[in-house]
């Protein structure tokens, strides 16, 4: 039988990373421009988006001016994620599944900097460290009994 206290523990420093994230976007935010996470994002999503139009002929209709409430959803998809994840609620890694499988791809695009270079190499270990992170979720939603939502409200009906 799984250590329900262990698990919880592990669930939360797992968690720490997406809060702080979530955190900082939010704190530093402006409603004018963004801040410095759109001054980071839009470079790294205009050209996520070139790439897109040049190798399919797609083009996605994102607006700059949206891209500040962008990152505001980034960064709520992010924290409510974590939240739920920590609490062993099932819907958290599949919000923190949505949120990192975009991130890992626009924003670590270490195949698009110079070779060897500094950038490349910090790129690269950004990437797999959220590929890794995106497995350990996986694993968690096939191996874990966490609890959906319903479930949850279920078992406090039968408290009172």
């Amino acid at each position: 039988m799984a250590n329900k206290t262990l698990a919880l523990v592990g669930r939360l420093i797992f968690c720490l990373i997406f809060f702080g994230s979530a955190f900082n976007k939010v704190s530093t935010f402006d409603k004018s421009t963004g801040g410095p996470g759109v001054a980071f994002m839009a470079p790294k999503l205009d050209h996520f988006l070139g790439v897109v139009k040049a190798k399919t002929g797609i083009t996605i209709p994102i607006d700059k001016d949206f891209y500040p409430n962008l990152l505001l959803t980034a960064a709520v998809c992010e924290a409510f994620g974590a939240f739920l994840f920590a609490m062993d609620i099932k819907f958290g890694a599949v919000a923190l599944l949505i949120f990192m499988v975009p991130v890992t791809v626009i924003m670590h695009n270490f195949w698009d900097e110079a070779p060897n270079s500094q950038e490349q190499h910090m790129q690269m270990i950004h990437f797999l460290k959220n590929l890794s992170m995106i497995g350990a979720v996986i694993f968690y939603m096939g191996y874990s009994e966490g609890t959906t939502v319903e479930e949850r409200r279920k078992k406090k009906e039968k408290l009172y």
